[in-house]
C-alpha cells in the first residue's frame, strides 16, 4: 500500500496533464502582491565603499558584482541588490528573488489567507510522525538510500 492520501498522487497521463495544467496556470492562491511604494521607500539604501563586505558579492537579479559608489537596497531577509535592479522587481513581487520572504512593512502588503484545504485540520500542531516534515520520525528508516548511494533519503 502506498502511505499518504490517494488524493495525493496522479496514476494516469491524463491526470497529470491536469495538475501541469493547474500548476502553470495558478490558482492564485499562492501569487504574490507588488510591495507597496511605502514599502519600496522605506527600504534601507546604502552607498557601497570600498570597505563594504558587497564588493565580494553579486547582485542575484543581474549577476554583476557591487562597485564603489553604487546604490543599493537591502531587504528585511539582508539579500541586498543593485537599486536600479530590484526596485522594478518589487513593483511586480512583494518577495524577495532569493529567498521569497515577504517585503512588506504594513498590512496592506500582507497577502490574503488562503483558505484551509478541506481535511487538512487546524494546521497548528506539530507535525504528523508519517508527515514529510518530521523525516526523523518513527517510519524513517536511516538505512534507506537514495539511488546511486547518496545517503539517507532525509539528509
Amino acid at each position: 500500500m502506498t502511505p499518504g492520501r490517494a488524493g495525493d498522487y496522479v496514476f494516469t497521463q491524463e491526470a497529470l496533464d491536469q495538475l501541469m495544467t493547474q500548476l502553470m496556470e495558478g490558482s492564485g492562491q499562492h501569487t504574490t502582491r507588488p510591495a507597496s511604494q511605502e514599502t519600496r521607500d522605506a527600504l534601507p539604501r546604502h552607498t557601497v565603499s570600498a570597505a563594504s563586505e558587497l564588493r565580494t558579492r553579486d547582485c542575484a537579479v543581474c549577476k554583476d558584482g557591487f562597485d564603489v559608489g553604487q546604490k543599493t537596497v537591502a531587504l528585511p531577509c539582508s539579500h541586498s541588490f543593485h537599486d536600479e535592479c530590484i526596485l522594478p522587481w518589487l513593483e511586480l513581487n512583494g518577495t524577495c528573488p532569493v529567498c521569497r520572504t515577504p517585503v512588506r512593512s504594513d498590512a496592506a502588503d500582507a497577502p490574503a489567507q488562503p483558505p484551509p484545504r478541506p481535511g487538512a485540520g487546524s494546521g497548528g500542531g506539530p507535525p504528523s510522525p508519517r508527515s514529510p516534515r518530521s523525516p526523523r520520525s518513527a517510519g524513517h528508516n536511516p538505512s534507506q538510500t537514495m539511488p546511486g548511494g547518496l545517503g539517507s533519503r532525509w539528509e
